[in-house]
């Protein structure tokens, strides 16, 4: 499935069934659930599970996943402890009191962007906004040093990388625990979290929640405002309406969301019980993707649903997730997006796009979003 095509593609695997057998990278072997309600359904159903255990139940050791880290491999108890725990900064009541220092921030790269675009220089948005925000966003909240984030993003790249191989991604993936878990273990929760009872997590566990957040809500959240720029600016008229209605943006942002979620092929879910999805029988020890991507686009769920719409009623979308796996950092992302594209539009309201949208590449990753955002101001508009 070519990224630039995947919503293509998608819609036609959609049309063949609501639960059909493919080969998700031309090599592993899945049963692809698309349609909106089906998928809604399946993210509740305790019989699909998020450890890979199930593919092969017997085995003595169980392979610990470099993908199925943290809350991502748990289900039941296990999970509902660690995402207590986990969850506490992600409240909406706690990521409120983020926003100040998420402004300050924005302002400051805003400032650096309008400089060099009054100088001519050529500016990226995917680079010089949305990874630095992002990025020194959650390093702030794990107080990674400055010192480290360069590397730090580095790891997370190489992990995200479809053609890194599985000896690179495990040794990038043990670069960034090696990292992580020197902080956690001096941390003085991690002190006093010996036994990953109720309240607390152990070393191991805040070492895999800390890569977890690091690829989560870094990535995910940067590829969003970067699809959210670039699904605007391609449709000038739709970014001047922000401009002259900043109040439209947090409408835009989940449009956008729902229209190029970053993870469009989906979330992985493994059977732990022989199970019928919309009449499709699947064995125990299948692996099944539930696309949030084909869901979102579900004409059985929205009109047009490919086309951009910020006055549309939207109702629940999945490109958060639904479920006792939903995001968690679901409040932060949306005012990440929100903060970034606000300020833009308020700033600069004449912002264009340097090339055509058909010629801006797309990631080479697991997640959905232009790898590259380059803009201009006309010259009569400079700031």
């Amino acid at each position: 499935m070519a990224d630039a095509g995947i919503h293509e593609s998608l819609a036609s695997l959609r049309e063949q069934g609501p639960a059909i057998e493919v080969m998700v990278h031309g090599r592993v072997p899945a049963y692809l659930v698309t349609r909106a309600a089906d998928v809604e359904e399946a993210l509740n159903n305790p019989v699909l599970s998020s450890s890979d255990h199930w593919l092969n139940p017997n085995a003595d050791e169980p392979a610990r996943s470099s993908v199925k880290i943290s809350l991502m491999g748990a289900d039941g108890a296990e999970h509902r402890r660690m995402r207590k725990v986990i969850g506490r900064p992600f409240s909406a009541r706690l990521v409120e009191g983020l926003w100040a220092p998420i402004q300050v921030l924005t302002d400051y790269l805003v400032d650096q962007i309008a400089a060099r675009l009054s100088r001519g220089e050529s500016v990226d948005l995917v680079h010089d906004l949305a990874l630095r925000l992002l990025l020194h966003t959650i390093c702030d909240l794990m107080n990674i040093p400055h010192a480290d984030r360069a590397m730090v993003h580095e790891i997370t790249a190489e992990l995200l990388t479809l053609g890194t191989g599985p000896a690179e991604r495990e040794h990038a993936l043990q670069r960034l625990r090696q990292h992580i878990h020197a902080q956690a273990r001096h941390s003085a929760e991690a002190a006093d979290a010996d036994a990953g009872a109720d309240g607390t997590l152990t070393v191991a566990e805040m070492t895999d929640a800390g890569i977890l957040l690091l690829i989560a809500g870094f990535e995910t959240t940067a590829a969003l405002i970067a699809s959210t720029l670039l699904t605007l600016l391609s449709r000038p008229a739709r970014y001047r309406e922000l401009v002259r209605n900043p109040s439209l943006v947090p409408a835009a942002v989940d449009e956008v969301a729902r229209l190029e979620g970053p993870v469009a092929l989906g979330v992985t879910r493994y059977t732990s019980a022989d199970l019928t999805i919309a009449g499709t029988r699947i064995p125990a020890g299948q692996r099944v993707l539930l696309s949030l991507g084909a869901a979102d686009r579900d004409p059985h769920r929205w009109s047009q649903p490919d086309q951009y719409d910020p006055h549309r009623k939207l109702g629940r979308i999945f490109a958060f997730g639904h479920g006792p796996h939903c995001c968690l950092g679901s409040h932060l992302a949306r005012l990440e997006a929100q903060t970034a594209i606000t300020t833009l539009t308020r700033r600069l309201p004449h912002l264009e796009l340097a090339e055509l949208a058909h010629a801006i590449s797309r990631q080479g990753g697991i997640f959905h979003g232009p790898a590259r955002l380059p803009v201009r101001t006309l010259p009569s508009r400079l700031p």
